[in-house]
C-alpha cells in the first residue's frame, strides 16, 4: 500500500463521509414490505416531452452505454460479467423515460412486472442507493406520464423509498447524495399520507442543502463536468414537473438555481448541442441543451439567452471565447470538490476547439470507468491538450477515482475579450519545482498559445493537440494543415519542441473509441522555458 499517496488522498475527505462509510458496515435491517399510503392524485397533466434511449431489443438483448449484451432469458436482470456501470444502467429503467409507441408501452410495462417478479428486493446492485435512486425517479415519472402503477408497485415505490431513506449517500456526497435527496422528494410527491410528507419534507430539506453547496455561484455543478451538470438540471428539472403534478407548492429556493444552471451548462455546450468533454463526460446519456430549456420553458422557469464574445464562469474556472467562425473553451478549473474529485481528470490549463460549430481539438472523453489501465490514461495529462512534464501527471490520478496530490492554479487572469491567462503547480514535486503558465490570445483569424515553465534544472515536455476523427492533418512546409469537410486551417508550432503526427484515440462516449490523430510537440529543456503554437484560419470557407 502507497500510504504517502493515501494520506494525500483521505486528508480531503469530510468527516461526514468518514462516518457514513462506517455506517454502512453496520446492520441496518432489512425491507420495510408494509402497503403503501395512497398516491397522491394527479391535478395537471405531465409537462415534459419525453427524452430517452429505447435500451432493450427484444427479451434477451439489451443495449446499454454503447454495448449490446444478451441477458439470460430466465433472468434478464442478471449480467454478472459486465462492469457495474452497466449493471446500474440495466436497474436504472432508464427506457421508462422514452418516447413509445403502444407496443413499446406494453414491452415496457411487462418489463416493469418482470423485474417486480425477479429481483430480491435488497439484492445488489440493483437496489444500491444510486441506482436505486435512478429508478425511483423513473417510476414516479412513468406514473405521472399517465402510465399508472398498480397497487403493488405503488407499494414497491414506497419500499424503495423507506430502503433508500436509511442508505443517503453521505459518505459519496457530491452528485449521488444529490440524486437520492431528488429520489426521495420525488416519491413523497407521489406518495401521501404521513409517510408521503416525511419523505417529501426530507428529501427536500437535503435538496436545498446540496443544491446550496453544490451548485456554484456561477450556476456550475461543483464536480466540474457538463455531463453530470446537465444529469443534476434534468433530474431537478423532473422533480420540479413532479410538484406540479401533484399541485405540491413550488420550493423556489431549488427553482432559483435552475435559470443559473442553464446559463452554464449554455456556455459549455457545443454547435451540436452537447457539452464540452472535460473531466468525466460523454457526448450521451444526459438530455442535451435543447431538451433542458424545452423542459424549463415547459414549466414557466423564464430561459435566460447568452450573448458577448467572452463567458467567464469564473467559480467554476472555465471560460468560453467567440470569435467569428472559432469557439474556445479553456480550463482553469481546480481539482474538485476536493473532498470528492472522483470524476476528476489530471488536465489542467487543457482546452477545446470549434470552427464553424464543428469539433476540431477535442478533449479525450472516456470510454470505460473502473479501475483498469485504460481508465487511468484517460483520466491522465498526456490524453488532454495541455503540458506534460517527465513523464508525469500534473495531479496524481490512480485507481478509478482517486486522486492524491493534486494541481491548484496559482495564478489567472484575463485582457478582454481575447487574451486569457493562468498557472498551475501540479509539477511542483518534481526537481526544480516547475510551474506551468499558460496563456491564450483570440484574435478573428488566429488563436496563439504560449506556454511558459518556470522552475529550474532540465525537464522534458510533451505538448499534445487531440484531433476530431473527421479531422485530417498533413505537413506543410514547416507547419501542418488540418481540413475538416470544406474549412481548413493551420497549426505552427514552436521550432524549439519537435512536432510529429500520432495515432490516437477519442472516447466520446461509454464503449466508443474512435480512431484518430494526435499533433504532439517534444523537447528536453532547461527552464525556464518558453514555446508557442498558433492556429490560424480564414474567415471565408477554403
Amino acid at each position: 500500500m502507497n500510504i504517502p499517496r493515501l494520506w494525500r488522498t483521505v486528508r480531503h475527505l469530510h468527516l461526514v463521509q468518514f462516518l457514513g462509510k462506517l455506517t454502512t458496515r453496520w446492520p441496518r435491517g432489512g425491507p420495510d414490505l408494509r402497503p403503501s399510503p395512497p398516491a397522491r392524485s394527479a391535478v395537471a397533466p405531465w409537462p415534459l416531452i419525453a427524452w430517452g434511449e429505447r435500451e432493450w431489443l427484444d427479451d434477451t438483448r439489451r443495449h446499454i452505454l454503447g454495448r449490446l449484451v444478451t441477458v439470460p432469458v430466465d433472468n434478464c436482470w442478471q449480467a454478472p460479467s459486465e462492469p457495474l456501470l452497466w449493471q446500474y444502467h440495466l436497474h436504472y429503467h432508464d427506457h421508462l423515460a422514452a418516447e413509445l409507441n403502444p407496443t413499446e408501452v406494453t414491452c415496457a410495462q411487462h418489463l416493469l412486472a418482470d423485474w417486480c417478479a425477479n429481483v430480491p428486493v435488497g439484492s445488489a446492485p440493483a437496489w444500491d442507493p444510486y441506482p436505486l435512486s435512478r429508478r425511483l425517479l423513473n417510476w414516479v415519472v412513468w406514473h405521472r406520464r399517465g402510465h399508472a402503477l398498480d397497487t403493488e408497485h405503488i407499494t414497491l415505490v414506497a419500499v424503495q423509498a423507506r430502503w433508500l431513506r436509511g442508505r443517503l449517500e453521505r459518505h459519496v456526497s457530491a452528485n449521488h447524495l444529490l440524486v437520492n435527496a431528488i429520489a426521495l422528494a420525488a416519491a413523497g410527491s407521489l406518495v401521501g399520507g404521513a409517510e408521503g410528507d416525511s419523505w417529501l419534507a426530507e428529501g427536500m430539506a437535503l435538496v436545498r442543502s446540496e443544491c446550496a453547496v453544490q451548485i456554484l455561484a456561477d450556476g456550475g455543478h461543483y464536480e466540474r463536468s457538463a455531463h453530470y451538470h446537465a444529469l443534476v438540471l434534468a433530474d431537478l428539472l423532473r422533480l420540479h414537473a413532479c410538484w406540479a403534478c401533484a399541485g405540491l407548492n413550488i420550493d423556489q429556493t431549488v427553482a432559483a438555481v435552475i435559470p443559473r444552471m442553464l446559463t452554464w451548462l449554455s456556455a459549455m455546450t457545443h454547435a451540436d448541442d452537447r457539452v464540452a468533454l472535460f473531466n468525466d463526460a460523454v457526448l450521451s446519456g444526459a438530455p442535451p441543451l435543447s431538451v433542458l430549456r424545452g423542459w424549463a420553458q415547459a414549466l414557466g422557469i423564464i430561459v435566460p439567452t447568452s450573448g458577448g464574445v467572452a463567458h467567464d464562469l469564473a467559480d467554476s474556472g472555465y471560460v468560453r471565447v467567440d470569435a467569428g467562425p472559432a469557439s474556445l473553451w479553456l480550463d482553469r478549473a481546480p481539482i474538485a470538490p476536493a473532498h470528492q474529485p472522483g470524476h476528476a481528470h489530471a488536465d489542467t490549463l487543457t482546452w477545446e476547439f470549434d470552427l464553424d460549430g464543428r469539433r476540431i481539438v477535442v478533449d479525450s472523453g472516456v470510454s470505460e470507468y473502473g479501475n483498469g489501465a485504460e481508465r487511468l490514461r484517460q483520466r491522465g495529462t498526456a490524453a488532454h491538450n495541455t503540458v506534460v512534464v517527465d513523464g508525469q501527471n500534473s495531479s496524481e490520478v490512480w485507481s478509478g477515482f482517486r486522486i492524491g496530490r493534486r494541481a491548484r492554479i496559482v495564478e489567472s487572469g484575463q485582457e478582454s475579450p481575447g487574451r486569457w491567462w493562468a498557472a498551475h503547480d501540479g509539477y511542483r514535486f518534481l526537481s526544480g519545482q516547475p510551474v506551468h503558465h499558460r496563456t491564450w490570445e483570440f484574435a478573428p483569424d488566429s488563436l496563439l498559445i504560449v506556454d511558459r515553465l518556470d522552475g529550474q534544472g532540465t525537464h522534458t515536455v510533451d505538448v499534445a493537440l487531440l484531433l476530431h476523427p473527421e479531422v485530417t492533418i498533413e505537413a506543410v512546409g514547416t507547419g501542418f494543415q488540418l481540413r475538416c469537410g470544406d474549412r481548413c486551417c493551420t497549426i505552427d508550432g514552436s521550432s524549439s519542441l519537435t512536432w510529429t503526427i500520432e495515432s490516437a484515440t477519442w472516447n466520446p462516449d461509454f464503449n466508443q473509441v474512435q480512431p484518430t490523430h494526435c499533433l504532439r510537440g517534444t523537447a528536453s529543456l532547461t527552464l525556464p522555458a518558453t514555446w508557442s503554437t498558433t492556429v490560424r484560419w480564414c474567415n471565408g470557407v477554403d
